[in-house]
């Protein structure tokens, strides 16, 4: 199965930051998701936490098993998404052998779901290392933009409480 995102219909190119919106955007052909694609922008129910990351990258690696855990633990009120951009230059094969490795499990068997060779949304926020943690409200608002550092329950229970989160800003 080939993974993607389609294009954003409408807008343009901007890069976002903390305080700004999401513009409409379909992640297609999502895996471990019970329908193949999620639309970025209606989290009317639930927060969000992108996780960019590479299957070349230890420390996203050494966190997927951290993300499962906390997807699970929140699983009402967050979703997280592993994120793949392009240029980090995977195929599913390549992240399919990435998951396995780091999970010790097929990827199937994540609660996180999962695209590949993302251009839309990685064109929306600039970064030059991974792991790269996008955090958005249930209005569709970038909260934050962290490192690795700050994603653990309780940073996450004040989110997913609609707290206000003071957290460091990850250098792009």
């Amino acid at each position: 199965m080939a993974l993607s995102s389609c294009a954003q219909p409408s807008g343009s190119n901007k890069q976002l930051n903390v305080g700004d919106t999401i513009p409409y955007i379909i992640l297609t052909d999502v895996i471990n998701f019970p329908v193949s694609k999620i639309q970025l922008s209606d989290s009317a129910n639930q927060y969000t936490l992108l996780d960019f990351w590479a299957s070349w990258c230890g420390s996203c690696l050494k966190a997927i098993p951290k993300l499962d855990s906390l997807q699970k633990q929140f699983k009402k009120s967050l979703r997280i998404i592993l994120v793949n951009p392009k240029l980090a230059g995977d195929n599913e094969a390549t992240l399919e052998k990435a998951l396995r490795r780091a999970t010790g499990t097929q990827r199937q068997q994540l609660s996180i779901p999962v695209v590949v060779a993302d251009t839309v949304v990685s064109a929306l926020f600039s970064f030059r290392a991974l792991p790269h943690y996008v955090w958005i409200n249930r209005q569709g608002v970038v909260v934050a933009i962290t490192n690795s550092a700050q994603v653990n329950a309780a940073n996450l229970k004040a989110f997913t409480k609609g707290r206000k989160l003071n957290l460091p800003l990850k250098p792009s």
